[in-house]
């Protein structure tokens, strides 16, 4: 039995299932992406999973019929490694994107309990060297993976440029932020942000 690394999860909102162009993009997925996928180094198997309802409250539920999507590719090779190949097949070509809306894509890593932060790495938020001077944030923009998470913690501190690439929007922010900038690092699958307090 092979290692359970991690996942790597793509959410989409996805045109109604019974639409010409929507039945050809899933049709196309599975007969050129899985295998593509399966051949990648890592990864150990991929699920799909329709939900061909308004996603009960998930993402955009604006479309009526529209349906949410969620991808797993299963992992047996460490999913950060492997989130730059997996990522490329996941993601839209131009074509798809009239029919495919991407919410959410990106590699987790499994969790162990007792292992901290089930890395390997170096926890991003510890507070070894404690100066007491002002926070500071660190990025490391050839480490992003692109998987979003820090936005989704600190908006105001982070953003992505048009390559999906972490932007610092804040190097030195007020200590009141010091707990989202925390979580965004904790958040980061790619340990790409570090908190210096």
């Amino acid at each position: 039995m092979r290692p359970h690394r991690g996942v790597h999860l793509t959410v989409s909102r996805f045109g109604h299932p019974l639409d010409p162009m929507a039945g050809l993009r899933l049709a196309r997925f599975e007969a050129e992406t899985v295998p593509a996928l399966l051949a990648t180094t890592g990864v150990a198997g991929v699920s799909t999973y329709a939900l061909h309802s308004d996603g009960a409250g998930f993402g955009d539920a604006g479309g009526a019929g529209r349906g949410t999507l969620v991808r797993i590719v299963h992992l047996d090779g460490d999913p950060v490694d492997a989130a730059p190949a997996v990522g490329a097949l996941l993601r839209p070509d131009a074509a798809a994107t009239e029919i495919e809306h991407v919410v959410w894509s990106g590699p987790l890593r499994t969790i162990t309990p007792g292992s901290g932060t089930g890395s390997g790495r170096p926890d991003p938020t510890a507070r070894p060297g404690h100066r007491g001077g002002p926070m500071r944030i660190e990025v490391d923009r050839d480490c992003c993976i692109s998987a979003g998470a820090c936005i989704l913690e600190a908006e105001d501190l982070f953003d992505q440029d048009d390559n999906g690439v972490v932007v610092l929007l804040v190097e030195a922010p007020d200590p009141t932020r010091l707990n989202a900038a925390r979580a965004a690092a904790e958040a980061c699958p790619a340990a790409a942000i570090t908190v210096v307090d």
